[in-house]
């Protein structure tokens, strides 16, 4: 239990159906949805688009999407919503244009969205209400306005300068040139119209027509080799975007991800080497610095070699193998922090997470992002649509697992998670923030599990990362801890910025459900 006078957030319990995000808005819209006679996935899908009007700098549909559904009595189902490189992006026509590696803001960095893909086919198979009634919120707001709230205010501030690069963008999401304040009421009249297309014309209102039309003449203008046929290749993916998750198990759990090019496999890495050590026993010191070890073999690993799976050097079987696992587990000393190589994969820490589980029992962890701030700050003039750059992710090393390639999807950070025990479904949770993703489903799953914390207390527990030569830790991670690291060699760096953020929902024994949410963003959790 929580100390009552100190800050901190309680746990929230509901009997028939629960939802938690990062945005307030947006948990009030899955809620209405729910009331509403909706399913999770409707409430998932209201509350993301909502998200990409409130929180424009983490999301939006001209990004990508990853989903976990687990309905009662049935199997973990993953869906792959990221989007593929355009059929012309070869590594030849990139080096052409004299680059070593690919810029954020750059048409080369844009990817075909695959989030609308992703929500129209979740849609189709799990969707209980009408399209128009799930994306008429945020219809609404976008036209009308939204408020800033103070999380999203402080995000926006930083970035004015990489917005003004592109007048489309600047025009959409400055405020005279300025980041938009805290309070502010802020519109997307353009978007507002962009999904009303949606909502009357499903994916094709995206992905083929004047929508599909304007970014691809926006992208085509900037120098990109996009063309329709790419969009309306990725609108037509349907089924195939359901892809097999990769199940691990951990303390009689099992920890399920969405398998690559996603990193979820990094997470299950992390937890893997983990549980070779007494994590139960560890004090604080000793559980950041295994923490912290474990997390640089794991991302090695993924920076090494994972991308879309049929270039892989290694399977999610093999990267899980318990003797690969314990080979890695044996470099690491509990008493000296380990030098590892720097990584290649550009930084980033933007995403937005939110789960539900509905009053039928169905069960969805579910990601979008647009990956940089703001993705990569170029915008379709007539449509509104903010095309993110998860292509930046792509190496120009041809030799390179995750080199760019035609029709290609990147290495991708953004993952969901799923726990179940034997055929009993525990719940949804996930930790936004980047490359601290997969290190944030450890550390949350870690704590929850065997150091007996709350969901709500693990999401609320101070972070540590580590990440190339630096183990980066929260400002409120006590001092004697970050003492004891440096003691250990870690170069740390106490950052006074959140780190990552997330969210939580998990059935209890009594059948009741169990909803958190990360205090480090305006979030909040709520059910009935």
């Amino acid at each position: 239990m929580r100390q009552f006078n100190l800050p901190g957030r309680s746990a929230i319990y509901a009997k028939h159906a629960a939802m938690a995000s990062s945005h307030p808005l947006a948990t009030q819209v899955g809620l209405q949805i729910l009331h509403a006679g909706g399913s999770a996935i409707d409430a998932c899908i209201a509350a993301t688009a909502m998200l990409s009007v409130a929180e424009p700098a983490m999301t939006g549909i001209g990004g990508d999407c990853f989903a976990l559904l687990a309905a009662p009595g049935q199997k973990v189902t993953a869906l792959n919503g990221s989007g593929y490189s355009p059929a012309l992006a070869t590594w030849d026509a990139a080096k052409k244009t004299g680059l070593d590696a690919i810029p954020a803001h750059s048409p080369w960095a844009v990817t075909i969205p695959g989030a609308i893909a992703a929500w129209a086919q979740l849609h189709k198979d799990f969707g209980k209400l009408e399209w128009q009634q799930v994306l008429q919120p945020a219809i609404d707001c976008a036209q009308h306005g939204v408020p800033v709230h103070e999380r999203v205010a402080y995000d926006w501030q930083h970035h004015a300068t990489y917005l003004q690069q592109d007048a489309d963008t600047a025009a959409a999401y400055l405020d005279q040139q300025q980041p938009y304040a805290e309070g502010a009421l802020f519109k997307l009249p353009k978007l507002a119209k962009t999904l009303s297309t949606i909502a009357q014309q499903g994916a094709a209102g995206f992905y083929t027509g004047a929508v599909a039309e304007d970014m691809v003449d926006k992208l085509q203008t900037l120098g990109g080799c996009h063309s329709m046929e790419d969009f309306v290749h990725q609108m037509n993916l349907g089924e195939d975007m359901y892809v097999e998750p990769v199940a691990q198990d951990f303390k009689q759990l099992t920890l399920w991800e969405c398998p690559p090019n996603g990193q979820g496999i990094t997470a299950q890495v992390i937890v893997a080497i983990m549980a070779c050590f007494p994590v139960e026993q560890l004090d604080l010191i000793d559980y950041h610095h295994l923490l912290a070890e474990a997390t640089k073999l794991a991302y090695k690993l993924r920076d090494d070699c994972i991308t879309e799976p049929e270039f892989m050097p290694y399977t999610a079987a093999q990267m899980l193998a318990p003797a690969f696992i314990s080979r890695l587990a044996s470099r690491i000393n509990m008493q000296q922090a380990m030098a590892i190589a720097p990584s290649l994969f550009p930084n980033h820490k933007d995403t937005v997470y939110l789960c539900c589980v509905d009053q039928d029992g169905l069960n969805v962890s579910f990601i979008n992002s647009i990956f940089n701030p703001f993705g990569s700050a170029i915008t379709a003039p007539e449509s509104g649509v903010l095309l993110q750059n998860r292509g930046a992710s792509f190496s120009l090393n041809q030799q390179h697992a995750n080199g760019l390639a035609p029709r290609k999807r990147p290495l991708h950070t953004i993952i969901p998670a799923m726990l179940t025990r034997q055929d009993q479904i525990i719940g949804p949770f996930g930790v936004m923030g980047g490359h601290y993703q997969a290190c944030g489903h450890a550390h949350v799953l870690n704590l929850m599990h065997c150091h007996n914390y709350s969901p709500q207390a693990a999401l609320d527990a101070p972070r540590s990362f580590a990440y190339e030569d630096q183990l980066t830790v929260e400002s409120s991670l006590p001092h004697e801890v970050v003492n004891g690291l440096i003691s250990k060699g870690h170069k740390v760096n106490i950052d006074y910025t959140p780190m990552g953020a997330g969210q939580c929902i998990l059935r209890q024994p009594n059948g009741l459900l169990l909803a958190a949410s990360d205090p480090r963003k305006d979030g909040q959790a709520m059910g009935f």
